[in-house]
């Protein structure tokens, strides 16, 4: 009974300890750039990237929203792992930018290079240079 007692203090001490110190089970940036390249291998994003370039330049609208959301939900589950407060918020914000890319590429299907305008609408340069210094790699899979 006493020893029962003792355990339940001890887990209690541990949980208000680990509040305390900001302990959340979230990764590193680094740990959540891997866990971003290696989802992304997993899930095959590069295809994914390039499935969505193609049905842009084929004015295929849901074929784009399609490969558009499956890149979002990739970003969202690497946010969700990050315990950096400007990773996390460039992940997230390039994945709500996702749809206004794509529907801005679908209207303006003329060329195949983005303009500066949908550029900015992707993420603003804070969040891009959060990205490329935070977890380069991750500029190839996005295209």
């Amino acid at each position: 009974m006493l020893k029962t007692r003792v355990l339940a203090i001890a887990a209690i001490v541990g949980l208000a300890a680990a509040a305390l110190t900001g302990c959340s089970g979230k990764l590193t940036t680094e740990e959540a750039c891997n866990f971003l390249v290696e989802k992304g291998n997993e899930l095959e994003i590069k295809a994914v990237s390039e499935e969505l370039i193609s049905s842009v330049e084929n004015s295929d609208s849901a074929g784009a929203k399609a490969s558009a959301e499956k890149l979002k939900d990739w970003l969202l589950q690497g946010a969700g792992e990050s315990a950096d407060g400007d990773f996390k918020d460039a992940l997230e914000f390039t994945a709500s930018k996702m749809n206004d890319v794509v529907d801005a590429r679908l209207d303006a299907n003329s060329d195949s290079t983005l303009s500066a305008q949908e550029t900015e609408a992707l993420a603003s340069e804070e969040h891009r240079e959060v990205l490329r210094t935070s977890c380069p790699q991750i500029g190839e899979y996005l295209g």
